[in-house]
């Protein structure tokens, strides 16, 4: 199909799984672009079938159906990364303010003064700002 794609990329394009319970094998491509992926899908059901037929002395392989052009993408599911994303968010920042509240050790009040230094207060100011 005159790709420029390595043995390796193009392998991890494809996957073929068995249907339980039948001999049928499913193949999946995954590229950009849905038509040479549908095309890819094509020619490998082609090829396998004739390899298929010469590997375990079978009158023939039948092409059950053509691969499918897809209407949508497979990926990225942008609603999923978006509800990921804001729960991680949410999850991160929960995180960040206990980490703060918990290493937070600076004297805010006289009792503050007594348990962490040992001393009493002789008496405090409030400050009001009007």
């Amino acid at each position: 199909m005159n790709l420029n794609l390595t043995h390796e990329e193009l392998a991890s394009m494809i996957t073929v799984n068995a249907q339980p319970d039948t001999r049928i094998l499913e193949i999946v491509v995954n590229h950009p672009d849905a038509y040479v992926a549908k095309q890819l899908a094509d020619a490998i059901a082609e090829v396998s079938s004739e390899r298929m037929v010469s590997v375990m002395e079978m009158e023939k392989v039948n092409i059950v159906e053509p691969g499918n052009l897809p209407t949508s993408p497979s990926s990225p599911n942008v609603k999923m990364n978006v509800i990921i994303g804001g729960l991680l968010g949410v999850f991160l920042t929960a995180g960040i303010v206990i980490l703060v509240y918990i290493l937070n050790d600076s004297i805010k009040n006289a009792d503050d003064i007594e348990r962490f230094l040992g001393m009493t207060t002789l008496g405090t100011k409030d400050l009001c700002y009007k």
